[in-house]
Protein backbone atom coordinates (compact mmCIF):
# COMPACT_ATOMS: atom_id res chain seq x y z
CA UNK A 1 0.00 0.00 0.00
CA UNK A 2 0.93 3.80 -0.41
CA UNK A 3 3.38 5.26 2.49
CA UNK A 4 2.69 8.88 2.91
CA UNK A 5 6.18 9.21 4.71
CA UNK A 6 8.40 8.10 1.46
CA UNK A 7 5.79 10.47 -1.03
CA UNK A 8 6.41 13.15 1.37
CA UNK A 9 10.18 12.41 0.84
CA UNK A 10 10.23 12.59 -2.82
CA UNK A 11 8.71 16.00 -2.88
CA UNK A 12 11.52 16.99 -0.39
CA UNK A 13 14.23 15.90 -2.26
CA UNK A 14 14.70 16.15 -6.30
CA UNK A 15 14.08 12.42 -6.77
CA UNK A 16 12.19 10.77 -10.22
CA UNK A 17 10.12 7.49 -10.30
CA UNK A 18 11.78 5.26 -12.97
CA UNK A 19 9.48 2.45 -12.41
CA UNK A 20 7.70 0.16 -9.76
CA UNK A 21 8.44 -3.33 -8.24
CA UNK A 22 5.41 -5.40 -7.03
CA UNK A 23 6.81 -7.27 -4.05
CA UNK A 24 4.80 -9.88 -1.46
CA UNK A 25 5.03 -8.64 1.70
CA UNK A 26 5.02 -11.16 4.28
CA UNK A 27 4.67 -10.27 7.88
CA UNK A 28 5.36 -12.67 10.69
CA UNK A 29 4.41 -12.62 14.87
CA UNK A 30 7.95 -13.15 16.89
CA UNK A 31 8.45 -12.98 20.25
CA UNK A 32 10.44 -14.23 22.74
CA UNK A 33 11.10 -18.16 23.03
CA UNK A 34 8.67 -19.65 25.68
CA UNK A 35 5.97 -16.41 25.41
CA UNK A 36 4.09 -17.78 22.23
CA UNK A 37 0.81 -18.76 24.39
CA UNK A 38 0.49 -15.50 26.66
CA UNK A 39 0.32 -13.03 23.82
CA UNK A 40 -2.06 -10.30 24.34
CA UNK A 41 -0.29 -7.15 23.34
CA UNK A 42 1.34 -6.70 19.56
CA UNK A 43 3.98 -4.36 18.60
CA UNK A 44 4.79 -2.74 15.14
CA UNK A 45 5.11 -0.17 12.57
CA UNK A 46 1.24 1.55 11.73
CA UNK A 47 1.19 0.25 8.36
CA UNK A 48 2.29 -3.10 9.54
CA UNK A 49 -0.44 -3.21 12.10
CA UNK A 50 -2.93 -1.93 9.50
CA UNK A 51 -1.60 -4.50 6.70
CA UNK A 52 -2.54 -7.75 9.61
CA UNK A 53 -5.55 -5.67 11.37
CA UNK A 54 -7.82 -8.78 10.30
CA UNK A 55 -5.38 -11.34 12.03
CA UNK A 56 -5.03 -9.23 14.83
CA UNK A 57 -9.22 -8.80 15.29
CA UNK A 58 -9.53 -12.49 15.07
CA UNK A 59 -7.06 -13.30 18.10
CA UNK A 60 -8.11 -10.25 19.79
CA UNK A 61 -4.68 -8.64 20.36
CA UNK A 62 -4.23 -4.93 21.25
CA UNK A 63 -1.94 -3.42 18.42
CA UNK A 64 0.58 -0.85 19.98
CA UNK A 65 2.13 1.44 17.38
CA UNK A 66 6.25 1.35 17.08
CA UNK A 67 8.52 3.32 14.97
CA UNK A 68 9.78 -0.08 12.97
CA UNK A 69 9.04 -3.25 11.81
CA UNK A 70 12.14 -4.91 12.88
CA UNK A 71 13.01 -1.98 15.46
CA UNK A 72 10.27 -3.73 17.36
CA UNK A 73 11.73 -7.36 17.02
CA UNK A 74 15.08 -5.07 18.07
CA UNK A 75 13.28 -3.58 21.19
CA UNK A 76 11.77 -6.86 22.25
CA UNK A 77 14.71 -9.03 22.37
CA UNK A 78 16.83 -6.49 24.24
CA UNK A 79 14.23 -6.52 26.84
CA UNK A 80 11.75 -8.99 26.86
CA UNK A 81 7.89 -8.24 27.82
CA UNK A 82 5.71 -11.32 29.13
CA UNK A 83 2.55 -11.44 27.05
CA UNK A 84 4.29 -8.89 23.94
CA UNK A 85 4.96 -9.82 20.39
CA UNK A 86 5.76 -7.65 17.40
CA UNK A 87 5.18 -7.98 13.76
CA UNK A 88 8.04 -8.22 11.65
CA UNK A 89 9.88 -10.32 9.05
CA UNK A 90 11.38 -14.05 9.45
CA UNK A 91 14.72 -12.04 8.77
CA UNK A 92 14.55 -9.93 12.11
CA UNK A 93 13.54 -13.35 14.06
CA UNK A 94 16.38 -15.31 13.07
CA UNK A 95 18.59 -11.62 13.40
CA UNK A 96 17.36 -11.04 17.17
CA UNK A 97 16.66 -14.46 18.19
CA UNK A 98 12.95 -13.95 18.50
CA UNK A 99 10.83 -17.20 17.94
CA UNK A 100 8.37 -17.54 15.16
CA UNK A 101 4.82 -17.84 16.21
CA UNK A 102 3.20 -17.78 13.11
CA UNK A 103 3.88 -16.56 9.27
CA UNK A 104 1.81 -15.09 6.46
CA UNK A 105 -0.19 -13.21 9.08
CA UNK A 106 -0.86 -10.09 6.83
CA UNK A 107 -4.40 -9.63 5.25
CA UNK A 108 -4.29 -10.25 1.40
CA UNK A 109 -7.65 -10.21 0.72
CA UNK A 110 -9.76 -8.92 3.51
CA UNK A 111 -11.76 -9.95 5.17
CA UNK A 112 -10.53 -13.39 3.76
CA UNK A 113 -8.45 -15.40 5.30
CA UNK A 114 -7.23 -18.71 6.21
CA UNK A 115 -6.33 -20.84 9.58
CA UNK A 116 -3.73 -23.41 8.09
CA UNK A 117 -2.38 -24.50 4.86
CA UNK A 118 -1.53 -21.52 2.41
CA UNK A 119 -4.31 -20.72 -0.02
CA UNK A 120 -3.14 -18.31 -2.79
CA UNK A 121 -4.76 -15.10 -3.82
CA UNK A 122 -3.94 -14.08 -7.90
CA UNK A 123 -4.10 -10.57 -8.49
CA UNK A 124 -2.39 -8.39 -11.17
CA UNK A 125 -1.96 -5.74 -8.69
CA UNK A 126 -0.09 -7.92 -6.47
CA UNK A 127 1.95 -8.92 -9.37
CA UNK A 128 0.85 -12.75 -8.47
CA UNK A 129 -1.87 -12.82 -11.90
CA UNK A 130 -1.00 -16.98 -12.23
CA UNK A 131 0.39 -18.29 -15.56
CA UNK A 132 -0.33 -21.14 -17.82
CA UNK A 133 0.90 -23.56 -14.97
CA UNK A 134 0.15 -21.81 -11.90
CA UNK A 135 -3.37 -20.60 -12.75
CA UNK A 136 -4.37 -22.39 -16.67
CA UNK A 137 -4.08 -18.28 -17.83
CA UNK A 138 -7.95 -18.34 -16.06
CA UNK A 139 -9.51 -14.70 -16.46
CA UNK A 140 -11.46 -13.48 -13.56
CA UNK A 141 -15.04 -14.64 -13.18
CA UNK A 142 -15.73 -10.92 -11.64
CA UNK A 143 -13.63 -8.22 -11.08
CA UNK A 144 -9.50 -8.51 -10.82
CA UNK A 145 -8.36 -11.23 -8.64
CA UNK A 146 -9.03 -14.91 -7.28
CA UNK A 147 -8.46 -17.45 -5.16
CA UNK A 148 -6.61 -20.93 -5.42
CA UNK A 149 -6.67 -23.48 -2.85
CA UNK A 150 -5.93 -27.44 -2.61
CA UNK A 151 -8.95 -29.92 -2.32
CA UNK A 152 -7.90 -33.27 -2.37
CA UNK A 153 -4.67 -35.60 -2.12
CA UNK A 154 -2.42 -37.21 0.41
CA UNK A 155 0.51 -36.62 2.20
CA UNK A 156 0.77 -40.07 3.81
CA UNK A 157 0.29 -38.46 7.47
CA UNK A 158 -2.25 -35.99 6.23
CA UNK A 159 -4.65 -35.24 3.61
CA UNK A 160 -4.03 -32.00 1.06
CA UNK A 161 -6.77 -29.40 2.41
CA UNK A 162 -7.06 -25.92 2.65
CA UNK A 163 -9.84 -23.56 3.47
CA UNK A 164 -10.98 -20.12 2.79
CA UNK A 165 -12.37 -18.22 5.73
CA UNK A 166 -15.15 -15.33 5.82
CA UNK A 167 -17.45 -12.47 7.94
CA UNK A 168 -20.11 -11.74 6.42
CA UNK A 169 -21.38 -8.24 7.09
CA UNK A 170 -24.10 -9.32 8.61
CA UNK A 171 -25.52 -12.42 10.91
CA UNK A 172 -27.85 -14.18 8.65
CA UNK A 173 -31.95 -14.71 10.20
CA UNK A 174 -33.31 -17.49 11.60
CA UNK A 175 -36.31 -19.32 9.35
CA UNK A 176 -35.12 -17.23 6.48
CA UNK A 177 -33.58 -19.00 3.11
CA UNK A 178 -30.51 -17.68 1.47
CA UNK A 179 -29.12 -18.47 -1.88
CA UNK A 180 -25.55 -19.42 -1.49
CA UNK A 181 -23.35 -19.19 -5.10
CA UNK A 182 -19.73 -19.44 -5.74
CA UNK A 183 -17.57 -20.02 -8.60
CA UNK A 184 -14.52 -22.67 -8.84
CA UNK A 185 -12.54 -23.46 -11.45
CA UNK A 186 -9.95 -27.11 -11.25
CA UNK A 187 -6.14 -26.30 -12.04
CA UNK A 188 -4.65 -29.25 -14.63
CA UNK A 189 -0.66 -28.81 -13.35
CA UNK A 190 1.19 -31.83 -13.77
CA UNK A 191 3.97 -30.18 -12.38
CA UNK A 192 2.57 -29.53 -8.69
CA UNK A 193 0.24 -32.83 -9.25
CA UNK A 194 -2.80 -31.00 -9.61
CA UNK A 195 -4.78 -33.00 -12.16
CA UNK A 196 -7.92 -34.17 -10.61
CA UNK A 197 -11.86 -32.78 -10.20
CA UNK A 198 -13.77 -33.77 -7.29
CA UNK A 199 -17.36 -32.81 -5.82
CA UNK A 200 -18.20 -31.97 -2.16
CA UNK A 201 -16.65 -28.41 -2.96
CA UNK A 202 -18.65 -26.74 -0.37
CA UNK A 203 -19.56 -24.20 1.76
CA UNK A 204 -20.32 -24.32 5.32
CA UNK A 205 -22.08 -21.11 7.13
CA UNK A 206 -21.38 -21.32 11.15
CA UNK A 207 -22.29 -18.72 13.90
CA UNK A 208 -18.22 -18.99 15.29
CA UNK A 209 -15.04 -19.32 13.24
CA UNK A 210 -13.88 -22.35 12.39
CA UNK A 211 -10.49 -22.08 13.61
CA UNK A 212 -9.26 -25.40 14.78
CA UNK A 213 -6.55 -27.67 13.06
CA UNK A 214 -7.38 -30.97 12.76
CA UNK A 215 -4.71 -33.48 12.63
CA UNK A 216 -6.27 -34.85 8.62
CA UNK A 217 -6.54 -31.24 8.05
CA UNK A 218 -10.33 -32.21 7.36
CA UNK A 219 -12.61 -30.19 9.27
CA UNK A 220 -15.54 -32.44 10.21
CA UNK A 221 -18.08 -30.02 9.25
CA UNK A 222 -21.43 -30.41 6.64
CA UNK A 223 -21.61 -27.64 4.29
CA UNK A 224 -25.28 -26.23 3.78
CA UNK A 225 -24.12 -26.26 -0.28
CA UNK A 226 -21.62 -28.42 -1.97
CA UNK A 227 -21.47 -29.48 -5.02
CA UNK A 228 -22.87 -33.21 -5.88
CA UNK A 229 -20.67 -34.04 -8.68
CA UNK A 230 -17.00 -33.83 -10.05
CA UNK A 231 -16.81 -30.46 -11.06
CA UNK A 232 -14.75 -30.96 -14.50
CA UNK A 233 -15.00 -27.74 -16.74
CA UNK A 234 -12.05 -26.23 -17.56
CA UNK A 235 -12.26 -23.54 -20.15
CA UNK A 236 -15.07 -21.86 -17.66
CA UNK A 237 -16.28 -21.07 -14.07
CA UNK A 238 -18.58 -23.66 -12.63
CA UNK A 239 -21.17 -22.47 -10.44
CA UNK A 240 -21.80 -24.00 -7.07
CA UNK A 241 -24.83 -22.87 -5.39
CA UNK A 242 -27.84 -24.32 -3.23
CA UNK A 243 -30.45 -22.50 -1.21
CA UNK A 244 -30.67 -22.64 2.68
CA UNK A 245 -32.78 -21.77 5.92
CA UNK A 246 -31.13 -20.24 8.06
CA UNK A 247 -30.83 -21.43 11.96
CA UNK A 248 -29.76 -17.98 12.57
CA UNK A 249 -26.44 -15.97 13.55
CA UNK A 250 -24.51 -17.59 10.72
CA UNK A 251 -21.82 -15.04 9.92
CA UNK A 252 -18.32 -16.72 9.19
CA UNK A 253 -18.09 -18.96 5.95
CA UNK A 254 -15.49 -21.66 5.09
CA UNK A 255 -15.22 -22.87 1.28
CA UNK A 256 -13.16 -25.94 0.84
CA UNK A 257 -13.89 -30.10 1.21
CA UNK A 258 -15.13 -31.37 4.14
CA UNK A 259 -15.14 -34.87 3.14
CA UNK A 260 -11.64 -37.31 3.34
CA UNK A 261 -10.76 -38.93 0.24
CA UNK A 262 -12.01 -42.04 0.33
CA UNK A 263 -15.77 -40.05 0.79
CA UNK A 264 -14.57 -37.68 -2.05
CA UNK A 265 -15.33 -38.79 -6.25
CA UNK A 266 -11.96 -37.49 -7.64
CA UNK A 267 -12.02 -38.17 -11.88
CA UNK A 268 -9.06 -37.22 -13.20
CA UNK A 269 -8.98 -33.87 -15.70
CA UNK A 270 -8.71 -34.34 -19.80
CA UNK A 271 -5.11 -34.91 -20.80
CA UNK A 272 -4.00 -35.10 -16.85
CA UNK A 273 -0.61 -36.91 -16.49
CA UNK A 274 -0.29 -38.92 -13.02
CA UNK A 275 -2.48 -36.69 -10.91
CA UNK A 276 -2.18 -36.81 -7.47
CA UNK A 277 -4.45 -34.09 -5.81
CA UNK A 278 -6.91 -30.96 -6.80
CA UNK A 279 -6.51 -27.85 -6.89
CA UNK A 280 -9.00 -25.32 -8.05
CA UNK A 281 -9.61 -21.34 -8.26
CA UNK A 282 -12.51 -19.81 -6.51
CA UNK A 283 -14.41 -16.54 -7.84
CA UNK A 284 -17.49 -14.54 -6.86
CA UNK A 285 -18.77 -15.46 -3.56
CA UNK A 286 -22.25 -14.92 -2.57
CA UNK A 287 -24.82 -15.48 0.35
CA UNK A 288 -28.26 -13.24 -0.64
CA UNK A 289 -31.74 -13.50 0.59
CA UNK A 290 -33.22 -16.46 -1.76
CA UNK A 291 -34.22 -14.96 -5.35
CA UNK A 292 -35.07 -18.43 -6.66
CA UNK A 293 -37.84 -20.34 -6.77
CA UNK A 294 -38.54 -23.26 -4.38
CA UNK A 295 -40.64 -25.88 -2.93
CA UNK A 296 -43.02 -25.38 -0.61
CA UNK A 297 -42.74 -26.52 3.06
CA UNK A 298 -42.80 -29.87 4.53
CA UNK A 299 -46.75 -30.55 4.76
CA UNK A 300 -49.50 -33.61 4.72
CA UNK A 301 -51.89 -34.68 2.74
CA UNK A 302 -55.30 -36.23 3.82
CA UNK A 303 -57.21 -38.98 1.91
CA UNK A 304 -58.39 -38.56 -1.22
CA UNK A 305 -57.10 -35.04 -1.87
CA UNK A 306 -54.51 -33.81 -3.80
CA UNK A 307 -51.52 -30.95 -3.73
CA UNK A 308 -50.59 -28.79 -6.66
CA UNK A 309 -47.25 -27.30 -6.35
CA UNK A 310 -46.18 -24.76 -9.47
CA UNK A 311 -43.09 -23.45 -10.82
CA UNK A 312 -43.99 -20.59 -13.43
CA UNK A 313 -41.34 -17.87 -13.70
CA UNK A 314 -38.91 -16.71 -16.30
CA UNK A 315 -35.88 -18.87 -17.40
CA UNK A 316 -36.63 -21.23 -14.75
CA UNK A 317 -36.58 -25.25 -15.37
CA UNK A 318 -37.45 -27.88 -13.33
CA UNK A 319 -36.86 -31.53 -12.97
CA UNK A 320 -39.35 -33.41 -10.89
CA UNK A 321 -37.69 -36.63 -9.13
CA UNK A 322 -40.25 -39.12 -11.84
CA UNK A 323 -38.81 -37.15 -15.05
CA UNK A 324 -41.78 -34.36 -15.33
CA UNK A 325 -40.41 -31.56 -16.24
CA UNK A 326 -44.03 -29.53 -16.23
CA UNK A 327 -45.36 -26.01 -14.58
CA UNK A 328 -47.67 -27.71 -11.97
CA UNK A 329 -46.88 -30.79 -10.53
CA UNK A 330 -49.86 -33.14 -8.60
CA UNK A 331 -49.47 -35.00 -5.41
CA UNK A 332 -51.82 -37.70 -4.84
CA UNK A 333 -50.13 -39.47 -1.82
CA UNK A 334 -47.50 -39.21 0.95
CA UNK A 335 -43.63 -39.34 -0.58
CA UNK A 336 -40.68 -37.35 -0.64
CA UNK A 337 -40.78 -35.63 -3.73
CA UNK A 338 -37.42 -33.70 -5.13
CA UNK A 339 -37.09 -31.45 -7.94
CA UNK A 340 -34.06 -29.83 -9.69
CA UNK A 341 -34.53 -26.03 -10.20
CA UNK A 342 -32.18 -24.51 -12.49
CA UNK A 343 -31.82 -20.45 -13.79
CA UNK A 344 -29.14 -18.72 -15.45
CA UNK A 345 -26.24 -19.68 -13.44
CA UNK A 346 -27.47 -21.89 -10.32
CA UNK A 347 -29.30 -25.06 -10.12
CA UNK A 348 -30.10 -27.07 -7.31
CA UNK A 349 -32.34 -29.63 -5.61
CA UNK A 350 -35.09 -29.20 -3.20
CA UNK A 351 -37.03 -31.39 -1.33
CA UNK A 352 -40.30 -31.77 -0.25
CA UNK A 353 -41.95 -34.20 1.97
CA UNK A 354 -45.37 -35.28 2.33
CA UNK A 355 -46.28 -37.65 5.55
CA UNK A 356 -49.72 -39.15 5.60
CA UNK A 357 -52.81 -37.35 8.13
CA UNK A 358 -56.27 -38.11 9.39
CA UNK A 359 -58.07 -35.05 8.28
CA UNK A 360 -61.81 -36.33 9.78
CA UNK A 361 -63.23 -35.83 13.24
CA UNK A 362 -63.29 -39.62 15.46
CA UNK A 363 -66.95 -40.27 16.00
CA UNK A 364 -67.56 -42.18 18.91
CA UNK A 365 -70.53 -44.47 19.23
CA UNK A 366 -72.25 -44.85 22.90
CA UNK A 367 -75.31 -47.12 23.54
CA UNK A 368 -77.59 -45.48 26.41
CA UNK A 369 -78.08 -48.59 27.48
CA UNK A 370 -77.76 -52.45 27.41
CA UNK A 371 -79.04 -55.91 28.80
CA UNK A 372 -76.58 -58.42 30.16
CA UNK A 373 -79.07 -60.85 30.72
CA UNK A 374 -77.57 -63.80 28.84
CA UNK A 375 -79.31 -63.99 25.67
CA UNK A 376 -76.61 -62.76 23.35
CA UNK A 377 -78.56 -59.61 22.57
CA UNK A 378 -77.11 -56.28 23.68
CA UNK A 379 -75.65 -57.96 26.52
CA UNK A 380 -72.40 -55.43 26.33
CA UNK A 381 -71.94 -51.78 27.41
CA UNK A 382 -70.04 -51.29 23.44
CA UNK A 383 -67.96 -48.21 22.44
CA UNK A 384 -67.72 -48.41 18.75
CA UNK A 385 -65.17 -45.62 16.98
CA UNK A 386 -64.67 -44.10 13.58
CA UNK A 387 -61.02 -44.02 14.25
CA UNK A 388 -61.22 -47.36 16.82
CA UNK A 389 -57.52 -48.37 14.96
CA UNK A 390 -56.05 -44.81 15.02
CA UNK A 391 -56.21 -43.70 19.27
CA UNK A 392 -53.99 -42.62 20.77
CA UNK A 393 -54.85 -43.42 23.93
CA UNK A 394 -58.63 -44.18 25.43
CA UNK A 395 -59.52 -43.87 29.02
CA UNK A 396 -63.17 -45.14 30.69
CA UNK A 397 -64.45 -45.16 34.12
CA UNK A 398 -67.98 -46.00 34.87
CA UNK A 399 -69.35 -44.97 38.26
CA UNK A 400 -72.71 -46.17 40.34
CA UNK A 401 -75.48 -43.53 41.99
CA UNK A 402 -73.50 -43.42 44.93
CA UNK A 403 -69.87 -42.21 43.13
CA UNK A 404 -68.21 -45.37 43.66
CA UNK A 405 -66.08 -46.55 40.69
CA UNK A 406 -67.46 -49.97 39.24
CA UNK A 407 -65.47 -49.90 35.99
CA UNK A 408 -62.02 -49.05 34.17
CA UNK A 409 -61.03 -49.76 30.84
CA UNK A 410 -58.03 -48.35 28.97
CA UNK A 411 -59.27 -50.25 25.58
CA UNK A 412 -61.84 -49.72 23.29
CA UNK A 413 -61.88 -53.68 22.54
CA UNK A 414 -62.73 -54.22 26.07
CA UNK A 415 -66.84 -53.56 26.42
CA UNK A 416 -68.64 -53.52 29.59
CA UNK A 417 -70.41 -56.91 30.89
CA UNK A 418 -72.27 -55.45 33.68
CA UNK A 419 -71.21 -58.08 35.94
CA UNK A 420 -73.16 -58.75 39.10
CA UNK A 421 -74.05 -54.81 39.57
CA UNK A 422 -77.60 -54.03 40.45
CA UNK A 423 -80.09 -53.03 37.34
CA UNK A 424 -79.44 -48.93 37.41
CA UNK A 425 -78.18 -45.62 36.12
CA UNK A 426 -74.56 -45.44 35.80
CA UNK A 427 -72.23 -42.26 34.89
CA UNK A 428 -69.15 -42.84 32.43
CA UNK A 429 -66.29 -40.31 31.95
CA UNK A 430 -64.63 -40.79 29.21
CA UNK A 431 -61.25 -39.51 27.48
CA UNK A 432 -59.85 -40.43 24.52
CA UNK A 433 -57.07 -38.78 21.97
CA UNK A 434 -56.32 -39.52 18.49
CA UNK A 435 -54.19 -38.09 15.66
CA UNK A 436 -56.10 -34.94 13.65
CA UNK A 437 -53.78 -33.17 10.69
CA UNK A 438 -50.28 -32.81 11.82
CA UNK A 439 -51.22 -32.65 15.80
CA UNK A 440 -53.48 -35.22 18.28
CA UNK A 441 -56.47 -34.10 19.24
CA UNK A 442 -57.40 -34.97 22.79
CA UNK A 443 -61.83 -34.94 23.85
CA UNK A 444 -63.79 -35.86 26.70
CA UNK A 445 -67.21 -37.76 26.84
CA UNK A 446 -69.73 -37.60 30.51
CA UNK A 447 -72.70 -39.61 30.45
CA UNK A 448 -75.31 -42.61 31.44
CA UNK A 449 -75.69 -45.44 30.91
CA UNK A 450 -78.94 -47.68 31.98
CA UNK A 451 -78.46 -50.87 33.11
CA UNK A 452 -81.23 -53.58 32.61
CA UNK A 453 -81.57 -57.10 33.60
Amino acid sequence: GSINKAFDLLLEHDLRVHGEILLRVRHCLLTTPGNAGKIKEVRSHPQALAQCEGYMNRQGYTAVTWYDTAGSAKDLAAKPEEGVAVIASRLSAGTYGLEIVETDIEDIASPWYSTFGSPDYYHVSCGFPGDATSTNNAIPFDGDGFAGIAMYGDTGTAYVREYLHGKLKFPLTAGQFYRVTFYVKPVNNSVAGWGYAINNIGMHLSNDPLDTIPLDKVLPYKPQVYAGDPVVAESYWSAVCGVFEAKGGEEYITIGNFNDDAGTDAVPLLGATGPQGAYYLVDYVEVVPNDLPQLPKDTIICTDQRIDVTIDEPDVTVVWNDGFTGKNFIITKPGTYSATISSPGCTYVDTLVVDPANCVECKMYIPNAFTPNGDHINDLFEIKASCAEDLVEYHIMIYDRWGQKVYESRSINQPWNGGDFLEGVYVYNLEYTYPLYRQTQTLSRRGTITLIK
